[in-house]
Parts: C-alpha cells; structure tokens; sequence
C-alpha cells in the first residue's frame, strides 16, 4: 500500500489512486458544520499542530510560540504532565486499503496514571469538539493494526492553558457511522457527476 499526500491541494493517493480523506468525507456526508470556521482559527491550528509536533519531537524553540498560540501549548505541557503521555505516532498519514480513505491522525501512544499506560488515538482540537470527532478517531484506528484495541480521544486545547480529555468509548458504532458517511459522501459525488 503506497500512500502519498500533496500539501498543496490537500489530496490523497493510495497506490496512485485518489482517495477522500476522513474530514472530507464527513464534510461532504454533512456532519461537519464550518458556520463557525474561521481562516484566522484554521490558521491558528496549523500552527499549533506544528509547535505541538517540534514539543513532542524535542525541538520547539519556546521563542518560536506567538502569544497567541502559547496558550494552548501551555495546556498541551499540562496535559503531558497530567496524564505521562507518551507519544508514539505523530501526524502520522494513514489509509484504510479496503474501504479507500485516507487521512492524518495527530497522535497514538500511551497514557498513564488513571489510563495504565492504555494504547491511545488522541485527536487534538484548538476550539471546542464537535460531536463527529468520535467518527473522525473511529475512522483513524480502523487504519492501524489492532485499531478497535485504542482508545479513543479528544483532546480540546484551549487558549487559557486548560485543557479537556474526552473519551470516545464506542467505537463498533462510531465506525459504522463513519462508513454510512462515507456511503453517502460517494454517493452524493456521483450524483455532483
């Protein structure tokens, strides 16, 4: 399985072949409402997905962090300290080869205290999680060996230096949602035809 990603248009190709990535997917199946997105926001994510990869990667430069971003990297360090969360995967592309999607997870790895050192999928937000997230991580794990065995997260940054960890704890249904979706999203671009 050959996976690659063109940054420039935002498109995925698995062996060569287009394929939709997850948050298109549910884009187009409308269970994303972007009402609310803002560039500012998207803009503001990108970079704090990216400080957020250099602090787990050991090379953030704290002077690199705008005030506007170091907030959410505050409650990001408050997380790994709360939690001994430990990284394995990091923005990590992943593709499903047999129902052909594809898409970037933010992180696997492993939580402790409470969690026991659990196998873990976390997507990270910098504003409020949406309901859809659940079927966003469903859909991820489904793309890693043993993907029903992670336990699923949200992780909501916020720009105080607080944080909220919310569990997806069903993810049989989740995914099965995720694939009415992804139906749906074929579906109405054939119809688009």
């Amino acid at each position: 399985m050959n996976l690659t990603f063109h940054e420039d248009t935002h498109a995925y190709r698995l062996d060569g072949v287009p394929v939709p990535s997850v948050t298109q997917i549910l884009h187009r199946a409308g269970l994303i409402d972007d009402t609310w997105f803002t560039r500012y926001s998207a803009e503001r994510g990108s970079r704090v997905h990216l400080a957020l990869r250099y602090l787990d990667e050991d090379r953030l430069r704290d002077e690199t962090v705008s005030p506007y971003e170091q907030g959410f990297v505050d409650a990001y360090k408050r997380f790994l300290a709360d939690t001994d969360f430990v990284p394995a995967l990091i923005e990590k592309r992943v593709a499903h080869e047999v129902y052909r999607y594809a898409g970037t997870l933010d992180r696997t790895g492993s939580l402790g205290g409470p969690f026991g050192g659990a196998m873990c999928l976390i997507d990270i937000k910098t504003g409020h999680a949406q309901p859809w997230a659940a079927l966003q991580t469903a859909a991820y794990a489904a793309c890693l060996p043993k993907g029903a065995k992670y336990r699923r997260f949200a992780l909501e940054l916020r720009g105080d230096g607080t944080y909220r960890l919310i569990e997806h704890r069903d993810w049989g249904r989740d995914f099965r949602v995720f694939l009415a979706a992804l139906e749906i999203a074929a579906w109405k671009g054939e119809q688009e035809r």
